[in-house]
């Protein structure tokens, strides 16, 4: 017999059955598509029901292991009573409850910040749940201040780029457009304007990978300032440094907002004296991405310390450390370009 695979199938339990079998719902963007069940008797002599119409319904009894499974032609119907008979005698009395959980949301849009460099490069999206991977750009877009979708704003890639459970989305402007010396721009121009308004919509179809849409659509007004075409300073970063013998965060001020995707794990702390051990202990970025903070694992000691910052971190406009977006990427010194850049503090 033919075996039908639950690979891509989501299983949970919402139901209410009574009498001999204990059905489970198989759930396809939130739909109850089947039901599957423990019944080593003959297929034939099965049959699915409503309650009040002894005619069974259509659709087809397939097995995968140990598990018995029915795939209905039609989704079951929420709050709708089900039978499972053999030939006449009762198996089991069921209905399906619905999928209780809540709608997706967007959590937060990165930059947090209200204005942004009109060459902004990145935005990122997160949701409190896993999304679909299709359909990014039909629902999240640019808009302009009257509401007019921006269509070449951001750059479609294929597939769209999500972390790896999906509740996380970069959205990349298109960089042929930000950079001045490439075709795009001087055909189009940049997506973004300096002093115009715009919003980030999510449109409340875009839905979760078990179906479930926002249901109401999200925007995040922004606004745009000049250009940022200079690098990240390290000389500009403020470092305010705790006491010994606390557990107090060591707290670093950037002076401008960073790009958030390009901060995660680029930054450990070390004693400057001895092999440069690591210290442990745990960064947050602070609001506005603006700055970030480091709690040590254990109190402090008084002596020399370096903060070691990956020289790749990015602000807005996707400058690094090394070099401007708007610049050839060639590195004259590629050794030196892998080397990380320090900032020594004391603890005293």
């Amino acid at each position: 017999m033919k075996k039908y695979y639950l690979i891509p199938l989501l299983v949970l339990s919402y139901y209410v059955a009574t009498a001999q079998l204990s059905p489970e719902f198989i759930l396809e963007k939130g739909k109850a598509v089947a039901i599957q069940f423990t019944y080593n008797g003959d297929l034939k002599r099965l049959s699915v029901a409503l309650q009040n119409n002894p005619r069974p319904i259509f659709g087809q009894f397939l097995t995968e292991g140990d598990k018995t499974i029915f795939r209905a032609a039609i989704p079951f119907a929420e709050g709708q009573e089900y039978v499972i008979k053999e030939g006449e005698k009762l198996l089991s009395q069921f209905r399906f409850e619905g999928d209780n959980e809540p709608p997706p949301i967007v959590l937060a849009v990165y930059p947090s910040s209200n204005t942004v460099p009109a060459n902004q490069l990145k935005m990122y999206v997160k949701f409190d749940q896993p999304m679909r991977a299709d359909g990014v750009y039909e629902h999240i877009y640019v808009a302009d201040e009257n509401g007019r979708r921006l269509p070449v704003a951001i750059l479609p890639l294929q597939p769209a780029l999500w972390n790896a459970d999906n509740t996380m989305l970069t959205l990349w402007f298109d960089p042929g457009k930000i950079k001045r010396d490439l075709q795009p721009n001087q055909m189009h121009g940049t997506p973004l304007q300096p002093g115009k308004r715009y919003s980030l919509i999510v449109e409340g179809a875009f839905s979760s990978q078990k179906g479930d849409q926002l249901g109401q659509q999200f925007s995040r007004p922004f606004s745009t300032g000049d250009d940022d075409r200079v690098k990240p300073d390290l000389e500009k970063w403020k470092l305010v440094a705790p006491s010994a013998g606390s557990n107090d965060a060591l707290t670093v001020q950037f002076g401008e907002p960073m790009d958030f995707g390009s901060l995660d794990g680029k930054f450990s702390v070390k004693t400057e004296s001895g092999d440069g051990q690591i210290v442990d202990g745990v960064f947050e970025i602070t609001a506005g991405e603006t700055g970030l903070t480091f709690k040590p694992a254990k109190s402090w000691l008084a002596g020399s310390y370096v903060l070691v910052v990956d020289p790749t971190i990015e602000d807005l406009a996707g400058n690094n450390l090394q070099r401007l977006f708007d610049e050839d990427t060639t590195v004259e010194n590629p050794d030196l370009a892998k080397q990380d850049w320090h900032l020594k503090f004391i603890i005293r």
